[in-house]
């Protein structure tokens, strides 16, 4: 009967017993097998684990919960002095963790909540701190080439400023200098502090703080402002922030680029690829050279078979 069907044109299943017709006693087609072997399903997943809170310090629901059980404990009576002053230290232990907790998370929620602000802010003042350096060595190259065609000191102060009112050398290294504090004030601006933003509203150009701010946080903004700016001028802070942010991103990028390039624990047999093999053969340039001036003569197979053949 199954050779009937098979010539009318219906070919057996997969599965099927050729005797008997009966199907299903086989493998689904088309279906995968769980993969075998001892191993998990998705070596690559990482396993959860709670991360801690702060330095060791455990959650806040259990400095409560500690918090609880020691003023029960002072809370008795007849409690000896040596454990009343045990308990006493352990609470005002376990309140400077509660409030140092607390705290961190606080300055989380604000760091988070204007870091998409502060970037943006940090590269518009890049991009005007470039801008002005610029114009500075324009002004330079240009006062250069004045002195040099007339040999005149006054020809050379006075081509500093052209008539149209442009700025000065002088006056763009104050604008200078003062980009690179707004710079520093967007990175260093204090996390426990909500963020007064220099371009809000879509300015152009910087909002600064000033000193007789009649709102409450934007008094404090321009404290912090004033204290950058004389950090600054004592070189307590870089007078370059630009480049050492360059610097920095420059390193995370590395750092993230020798991450990706590890290989993974699932993928030990990694076989190197060409580049790789090359570069496990010889780096010293002159056996390159002896290489190739010498040529198959100075290769140890052909000289073998050179042998053989003067037996």
């Amino acid at each position: 009967m199954a050779v009937n069907e098979h010539r009318k044109g219906k070919k057996p299943q997969r599965g099927d017993d050729a005797k008997s017709g009966a199907k299903g006693k086989g493998p689904a087609h088309g279906k995968r097998k769980h993969p075998s072997g001892n191993g998990p399903a998705r070596p690559n997943k990482k396993a959860y684990t709670r991360p801690e809170s702060l330095e060791g310090i455990p959650g806040a629901g259990k400095l409560k919960s500690s918090i609880r059980q020691t003023k029960r404990l002072l809370a008795k009576e007849n409690l000896a002095p040596g454990t009343k002053i045990e308990a006493e230290r352990r609470l005002a232990a376990l309140t400077a963790d509660l409030e140092k907790l607390q705290s961190s998370r606080e300055e989380k929620n604000v760091s988070a909540r204007y870091h998409k602000v502060k970037f943006f802010e940090r590269q518009k003042l890049v991009r005007k701190i470039k801008q002005t350096k610029k114009a500075i060595e324009q002004l330079e190259k240009k006062a250069s080439k004045a002195s040099d065609a007339s040999d005149s000191d006054s020809d050379a102060s006075g081509s500093d400023s052209d008539d149209d009112g442009k700025p000065s050398i002088e006056d763009l290294e104050v604008v200078l200098t003062e980009l690179r504090c707004l710079l520093h004030y967007v990175l260093r601006y204090p996390p426990d502090l909500a963020y007064v933003s220099l371009f809000a509203n879509g300015a152009k150009e910087p909002q600064v703080p000033s000193a007789d701010e009649t709102d409450a946080t934007r008094a404090k903004a321009f404290i912090v402002l004033d204290k950058i700016r004389k950090a600054v001028a004592k070189s307590e802070l870089s007078n370059q922030p630009e480049i050492d942010l360059e610097s920095g991103e420059a390193a995370d990028r590395k750092d993230k680029i020798r991450a990706s390039d590890r290989p993974s624990a699932s993928t030990p047999g990694r076989q190197p690829g060409k580049k790789a093999a090359k570069s496990e053969g010889s780096d010293d340039p002159d056996d390159e050279e002896d290489a190739a001036e010498h040529g198959v003569e100075g290769d140890d197979f052909f000289a073998r078979d050179s042998d053989d053949d003067d037996e």
